[in-house]
């Protein structure tokens, strides 16, 4: 059963390409929320183990495992698409998980008076759309819900990242 998560968030005053490195690689912060105490896999970190690029792997650890997912698109620094298929670290709840992450803004590119000014009022907004094939359908609503919890997550801890 196909389950479909998608989440939009905005990064005041930051370009797509600092979301990016983001994306390629984090540590995340241990969380006291309870809904990883329920059973929701907490992210720990991601990275880019092989490098960048298409057919390079983007690793997810998280508190049940390592999920390994191929990368399918690389569009540096505005789209990635990653797949993982059978990931043993939530073999319970999905038998594949896709991820398209969509990024919008200003690229700060450029060195004149203009983009100096643009950059000022910038906001970068990411789109993360997560394609899931549940293992039915109780767990196709544990799965959407533990998702979009999951993209909340890692959202609010990419803007406390960039705070600091």
């Amino acid at each position: 059963m196909k389950v479909i998560v998608q989440t939009t968030a905005k990064f005041p005053g930051r370009t797509p390409r600092e979301v990016w490195e983001l994306m390629c690689g984090c540590h995340f912060p241990k969380s006291a929320n309870p809904m990883f105490k329920l059973g929701v896999p907490e992210p720990i970190e991601c990275r880019l183990p092989e490098g960048r690029g298409v057919g390079k792997t983007r690793e997810c650890v998280l508190s049940t495992g390592t999920v390994q997912q191929k990368i399918l698109a690389w569009e540096e620094p505005s789209r990635l698409v990653v797949q993982a298929d059978n990931p043993e670290a939530v073999k319970w709840y999905a038998s594949q998980i896709k991820d398209t992450f969509t990024l919008d803004g200003f690229s700060g590119s450029g060195n004149n008076c203009f983009a100096f000014f643009f950059s000022l009022f910038n906001t970068c907004t990411i789109t993360r759309r997560s394609e899931i094939e549940a293992r039915g359908p109780i767990r196709a609503a544990m799965v959407w819900i533990g998702m979009k919890f999951v993209h909340m997550h890692v959202f609010r801890n990419w803007k406390k990242m960039l705070k600091s």
